[in-house]
């Protein structure tokens, strides 16, 4: 576990002892500033950037419900805050202040235990919500759709394959990115680190790898002919022998893709030529 770091904040010395003997017996946990009043608290909260905050409401210069408003209005901290007090009076006003958690003096080792695991927990939930964010994000890159649409059709289609979900390929030129719809994708060749991506209207090239490429097509739609080339199997109109013992794929467009002997079986497997 990531470790949390802490600022405490008590105008009596012996409840910032107190405390801090609590935090010492939990594992994981960095006591970063002890502060006396809130002024304090902010300084500390600059030099460090706490993940938590266990503050005492009334003390002197600033309060810790000032400090709390202070922290939201700047926005620059994004310390927890629990409030550590002898007065259960602020207690519905805290949490409209946002803060998570309220302990009541006088403070238990216990208490303070179960503070530190509900941060742990709400730490945990907040990773996993972005982690499904960033993937949500590269889903919809991927495939142009939310990983909720992708989940629907996979679950809608048992054969499905994650690479019949996206409609486009995105390759890189230089410093610009090409967009080429696969369902107009005649066939690709490869020539060195670049590729050629054929369609009707026109032919792109990009710095990608042959085998890269592959991988990101649906298999029951490309075929690998050769060591340097993928065809659309819908694209093919039939297959011509010549002398050596190779093939060569003619395609609707009219363009011929020679097929390579140790590719002529799965070939003739996926297109029924």
């Amino acid at each position: 576990m990531d470790r949390i770091s802490v600022i405490i904040a008590d105008d009596e010395l012996l409840a910032r002892e107190g405390l801090a003997l609590c935090l010492a017996e939990i594992d994981n946990v960095e006591l970063l500033a002890s502060c006396r009043n809130g002024r304090e608290v902010l300084e500390a909260i600059e030099t460090y950037q706490p993940d938590l905050l266990l503050l005492d409401i009334e003390m002197p210069f600033l309060s810790g419900v000032e400090v709390v408003d202070a922290i939201n209005r700047s926005q620059s901290c994004c310390a927890e805050v629990v409030y550590v007090t002898a007065y259960a009076d602020f207690a519905a006003g805290a949490y409209t202040q946002g803060v998570k958690d309220y302990i009541l003096k006088p403070v238990s080792l216990e208490r303070v235990r179960e503070c530190i695991a509900a941060y742990v927990r709400r730490r945990q939930l907040r990773s996993a919500a972005q982690a499904v964010q960033e993937f949500d994000q590269l889903v919809r890159q991927r495939t142009g759709k939310t990983f909720n649409g992708v989940l629907q059709q996979l679950q809608q289609d048992d054969d499905r394959s994650l690479a019949t979900l996206n409609p486009y390929i995105s390759l890189k030129n230089g410093n610009e990115w090409l967009r080429v719809k696969v369902a107009e994708i005649n066939w690709v060749e490869a020539a060195g680190d670049y590729i050629c991506v054929h369609t009707d209207k026109a032919s792109f090239i990009a710095r990608h790898t042959l085998g890269g490429l592959e991988s990101s097509l649906d298999p029951q739609r490309f075929c690998r002919v050769s060591r340097s080339a993928i065809i659309n199997l819908e694209q093919l109109q039939r297959l011509t022998p010549n002398s050596n013992g190779e093939y060569f794929a003619l395609l609707q467009s009219g363009e011929q893709v020679k097929v390579s002997r140790n590719y002529k079986a799965r070939l003739q497997e996926f297109s029924g030529c």
